[in-house]
């Protein structure tokens, strides 16, 4: 909950889209290095972390005062420039998707760079990753080749 408050996103666990942009939200964190110690699996809308869920139905049950005994929220704010990586990463991503809803872009993001390092076998080239997201997902050639430049502008993605 911490990064929705970083992120200025109104959010809530009753909604689907708001769950699925925490959890690509959480995934592009750790990239930039914010230590949100969650393990990431392949699920049908792309990386997803149970413990992640059902964490973010407990604390969004709790009053924002009260997050402190549950998040290190000092802890947190010492990767603030990290945080603003992950905010640049988003406007420049969303100002070239203007017309697709923000989970919707940010699971294309999450995605992409959960194909490119984690998967296995891992892919060898970019082609190989839009062919391993393909197998799942029905984004457009071409908006993996835009999304992907700019991960490799952010240096989330390598091959």
């Amino acid at each position: 909950m911490w990064l929705t408050r970083q992120l200025k996103h109104d959010f809530s666990m009753d909604s689907f889209q708001d769950r699925m942009w925490l959890q690509k939200i959480v995934v592009l964190a750790q990239e930039f290095g914010i230590p949100m110690n969650y393990s990431f699996g392949w699920y049908k809308h792309g990386p997803y972390a149970s413990p992640l869920a059902e964490d973010a139905f407990t604390i969004d049950t709790i009053p924002e005062v009260s997050w402190p005994q549950y998040i290190e929220l000092a802890e947190m704010d010492e990767h603030r420039n990290k945080g603003d990586k992950l905010i640049e990463l988003i406007k420049i991503a969303k100002s070239k998707f203007e017309s697709m809803p923000e989970a919707k872009l940010l699971e294309l993001l999450a995605s992409l760079v959960f194909i490119a390092r984690y998967a296995y076998p891992k892919p060898d080239s970019k082609d190989e990753a839009f062919d391993s997201l393909e197998k799942y997902k029905s984004f457009s050639r071409k908006q993996m080749e835009i999304a992907w430049k700019i991960l490799l502008s952010v240096e989330l993605v390598n091959l």
